[in-house]
């Protein structure tokens, strides 16, 4: 069984283009939004498509500064990722999984009962349409369902998506909401799974901070550090330095350009 910690690590893993990021992105805000520390962590593979990426967000009363080596729930969206992922749990840690293709090998199968790993499958597909949304939605399905393994309010989560959605229009938000609760009370939930989950406690008060990513970061750096001219082209990871500074050129006066490629864009400073 799990100690009690003031620090805990959740990872989310599945296809690359799955929505891992815009999940990630979701479950950082909303455990923000509670009062806590967080640090997360994207995965950039060196793919186009395809391929598996992972999100990871570790969240503390405490500050924190770093990324855990290993996770103590993982949830997997893909079947491929959950070979890729799987030993990054901690021992006594739960995977959470959605697609019955998935099996384990002879020795994954040992590693889970030698690490006392809790296995729970989750039909999310099915949840999400039986619930009025489409079978996309699952992946909300997902989230909430390890919301609530967290112990969360499902407000708090609700909150959260009707912002990130919110361009979507409001057919789309309800139908998420839809799954959002469908998924967060669905019988197959068990309260046996919450006493393998120790939270941290709630800081005494609300954090005011907000959520900023490494690029955010370079961004305001390379402004408060006097750059006068940005020449780039959007290739993930920089492309949101990219943005960010283009988005805020008519406040700072950086000159930006959009080369034709990545090349051009290194020979525009004469290099």
């Amino acid at each position: 069984m799990n100690m009690p910690t003031n620090r805990y690590c959740i990872k989310l893993g599945g296809e690359s283009g799955q929505g891992i990021n815009t999940l990630g992105i979701l479950l950082s805000k909303a455990i923000k939004s509670l009062g806590y520390d967080i640090f997360s962590y994207r995965e950039y593979p060196s793919l186009i498509k395809g391929g598996v990426a992972s999100y990871q967000i570790d969240f503390s009363n405490k500050y924190i500064s770093s990324s855990s080596q290993n996770c103590n729930i993982l949830t997997i969206l893909d079947p491929e990722a959950v070979h890729e992922y799987l030993h990054s749990l901690n021992p006594n840690g739960i995977l959470l999984y959605d697609d019955s293709k998935v099996e384990f090998s002879p020795e994954e199968q040992s590693w889970i009962t030698q690490n006392q790993i809790h296995v729970i499958y989750l039909d999310s597909e099915k949840i999400a349409v039986e619930a009025g949304g489409s079978s996309i939605m699952a992946n909300i399905v997902m989230t909430s369902f390890l919301w609530k393994l967290l112990g969360f309010n499902p407000n708090d989560l609700a909150n959260i998506v009707k912002e990130i959605f919110a361009s979507k229009g409001e057919e789309i938000i309800n139908k998420n909401i839809l799954c959002l609760n469908a998924g967060y009370n669905t019988s197959e939930f068990k309260e046996e799974y919450t006493q393998k989950t120790y939270i941290p406690n709630l800081p005494s008060e609300k954090k005011d901070s907000k959520i900023l990513t490494g690029n955010d970061a370079i961004a305001l750096g390379a402004i408060s550090a006097g750059v006068r001219a940005y020449y780039g082209y959007p290739m993930t990871p920089a492309t949101s330095i990219f943005k960010y500074l283009g988005n805020t050129y008519k406040e700072t006066g950086i000159l930006i350009k959009q080369a034709e490629s990545e090349i051009t864009a290194v020979q525009r400073w004469g290099i």
